[in-house]
């Protein structure tokens, strides 16, 4: 949900502050920025008409986790939302972007995907206490309807409609990806995500609160 802003820009040199998130930078593409031309994407125009009313401002950034203190020291009183998949479909997303030798994603495969999620426990563990986290389950929020209050409490909505309309939207699409869904992942594959993930961390930072477990089916 959502695309990537500045994904490029902080990957590649880490540099973001928050005259990148002013409306004249916000909409005006630098070499560097990201992966796709922003004047195409079909947001552009509207979010551009409707800035004067924005009262929340962000990026979708894949990798923040490993910027954290970066974003503390940069973005006082920011508030980042920490969307985590299970390991078996962050897997099988890098296997099948390596299969596809996709010139914008160098993903190293099966055994990048479970270094870099393992990482991101690792990470969340060392984030600066000053920063605001809230760890959501991709599953939970997109396929079973929770957390939609966590995340409105969270950022501090006043007009939550907007945002509870989205995400039944998006719901609908996880439900429907969900039931196409071909992982190919082989047998051998999962048996070493099992070996070598770590879902101590998964469990230690999506359980701890009760509020954002998985419901049983």
């Amino acid at each position: 949900m959502g695309g990537e802003r500045y994904a490029h820009r902080f990957w590649s040199d880490e540099s973001l502050n928050p005259s990148d998130f002013e409306q004249e930078r916000f909409f005006s593409q630098q070499d560097g920025d990201t992966f796709y031309d922003i004047r195409d994407a079909a947001w552009h125009p509207q979010k551009r008409a409707a800035w004067s009313q924005v009262r929340f401002i962000g990026d979708k950034l894949p990798l923040a986790y490993m910027r954290l203190p970066m974003l503390a020291r940069e973005f006082p009183g920011a508030k980042v939302i920490v969307m985590i998949r299970n390991i078996f479909d962050v897997a099988s997303s890098y296997h099948k972007r390596d299969q596809a030798e996709d010139g914008d994603w160098q993903s190293g495969g099966i055994e990048q995907a479970i270094f870099d999620w393992n990482q991101l426990f690792a990470k969340l563990q060392q984030a600066p206490v000053s920063l605001a986290l809230l760890p959501v389950a991709y599953e939970r929020l997109f396929m079973q309807g929770g957390d939609v209050d966590r995340l409105i409490s969270f950022i501090g909505l006043k007009n939550p409609a907007p945002l509870r309309d989205a995400l039944a939207v998006a719901q609908l699409d996880g439900r429907s990806l969900e039931n196409d869904r071909s992982r190919g992942l082989s047998a051998l594959d999962a048996a070493l995500i099992c070996a070598n993930a770590d879902f101590d961390g998964y469990r230690r930072t999506l359980m701890s609160d009760p509020a954002a477990r998985l419901k049983l089916a």
